[in-house]
């Protein structure tokens, strides 16, 4: 059973049987819904449907659709304030930027994880322990390269933005809640073992965005270990409450993700450290 991806600790984020009977629940405390959490990505995964249908989630083609996605990913981004900065005209150059370079290197990313075998974040631990570190590498590589044309140290902006294009992969990350909870975890490099490997820390030490790229490793490592160590009847009993307590009808949900495997993890993470 996994220590964080259970659903003791779901319940605890929806306040369910909480220890703090009148406290807010994590959910309202943080502002982190769970609808919110679904609405807020049809618009992008709406566009990807219209390129692959039934063959998504790796299915952006670079094309039309990926470009609109994108903007619309950077638009909801910048209302959230993602790309404030201290310097004038900075968060729009970012926006240009990432505008252009973007839907190539999800196309890209699709393109590793396809050699690699899997669809899914939630297919990895299934892999032999070369191909984690290929996908950890990946997913570290491009969150760290994003979050890099803002902050020099925190993988937060990458993680938002590859969590609206490809949610079957990548957990948010932030410094106000994800951080804390993840400072009371033990992400070391003997408790991580090999699912963040001395050969994947390296490789990615040399990145011009290693530390926001090794954070993020470390975040990823901790989901994979926890999605090994949970068996299938405990995750599919969170995806049902997760579906029951968001409200949203669970044939969209369906139609528009291939998987709710890092959300999960995310609300389990918060539950657990806040609930």
């Amino acid at each position: 059973m996994g220590d964080i991806l259970n659903i003791k600790n779901f319940n605890l984020y929806v306040g369910r049987y909480s220890g703090r009977p009148n406290a807010k629940p994590p959910e309202k405390e943080l502002g982190w819904y769970l609808n919110n959490a679904i609405h807020e990505r049809l618009p992008v995964l709406a566009l990807r449907k219209r390129d692959a249908g039934d063959e998504s989630p790796l299915s952006w083609t670079g094309g039309r659709n990926t470009r609109i996605a994108v903007n619309v990913t950077l638009d909801s981004l910048k209302a959230w304030q993602a790309f404030r900065s201290g310097r004038p005209g900075a968060g729009e150059k970012i926006i240009n930027r990432l505008s252009q370079e973007l839907p190539w290197a999800v196309v890209k990313f699709q393109d590793k994880m396809t050699d690699c075998g899997v669809r899914l974040v939630r297919e990895v631990p299934k892999l032999e322990w070369s191909g984690v570190d290929r996908v950890v590498i990946a997913m570290a590589d491009i969150v760290g390269k994003i979050s890099f044309l803002k902050a020099k140290q925190a993988p937060m902006l990458g993680s938002k933005v590859m969590n609206f294009m490809l949610p079957e992969f990548f957990p948010v990350w932030d410094t106000a809640w994800v951080k804390s909870a993840l400072a009371a975890e033990d992400t070391s490099d003997e408790s991580l073992g090999d699912w963040f490997s001395a050969a994947a820390k390296k490789r990615l030490s040399k990145l011009p965005h290693a530390s926001p790229s090794v954070q993020y490793a470390r975040y990823v490592a901790l989901m994979l270990k926890e999605l090994y160590a949970t068996p299938t009847r405990e995750y599919k009993a969170i995806l049902a409450a997760y579906v029951r307590y968001s409200r949203v009808d669970r044939s969209t949900i369906k139609w528009h993700f291939a998987d709710l495997a890092p959300i999960l993890f995310e609300v389990c993470l918060l539950g657990k450290h806040n609930g």
